[in-house]
């Protein structure tokens, strides 16, 4: 089982590793806390976010986008997941990582966040 400083680290590296660059911000909702925001270039050539990793917390919250009908399904299945106030309310769950998920689980996440 991972703690949140170490599931923080995986996701960061891996986030990284599918290209992404990483941002640092103060929480607008908590001056003390400090988001790591990782963005991505689309189509259109505007860098989105497509990760929000809650630095220090633990358990580990993150924010990310997947497709609105699977963002749905999650907040419905796992008592865990909300809809996200940081991203886009349809597409965006925010995860507080208490143990349910495996490591693949999480990258697959990750990975549908990117997008295409």
């Amino acid at each position: 089982m991972f703690n949140g400083a170490e599931l923080e680290s995986l996701l960061a590296e891996y986030a990284l590793e599918l290209g992404g660059e990483e941002e640092k911000i103060q929480n607008p909702k908590n001056q003390y806390k400090t988001l790591r925001l990782f963005k991505r270039e689309n189509e259109e050539g505007e860098r989105k976010i497509f990760l929000v990793i809650h630095e220090g917390s633990d358990p580990l919250v993150v924010d990310f986008l997947v497709p609105p009908e699977i963002a749905a399904k999650m907040i419905e299945q796992y008592e865990t997941a909300s809809q996200s106030n940081l991203l886009d309310k349809k597409r965006a769950v925010q995860l507080v990582l208490t143990g349910q998920f495996e490591e693949a689980d999480l990258k697959s996440f990750v990975l549908q966040s990117f997008g295409p």
